[in-house]
């Protein structure tokens, strides 16, 4: 099977409910997959690197389309 598309990353901060949050978002014709973080708040809370990996591989799980492995990569970003 050969990628012909590639899916796109975005952060985009917020204040929902009086909480500042920092929403990430994959993206691509097949499907679009969101997380919310919350930075400083909980201690050992996943860091944005480690979200977007994780919001990653969820995307390629429920979309199966090949878009997001270059978001796999340490430290990739939109």
């Amino acid at each position: 099977m050969v990628m012909t598309t590639r899916a796109t990353m975005a952060t985009l901060q917020l204040r929902i409910a009086g909480v500042d949050v920092q929403r990430i978002t994959v993206d691509c014709p097949h499907g679009t997959s969101t997380a919310d973080l919350i930075n400083g708040r909980l201690p050992g809370a996943p860091d944005s690197d480690t979200v977007t990996r994780i919001l990653a591989e969820r995307h390629e799980s429920e979309e199966r389309c090949g878009c997001a492995l270059p978001l796999l990569v340490p430290g990739a970003r939109a």
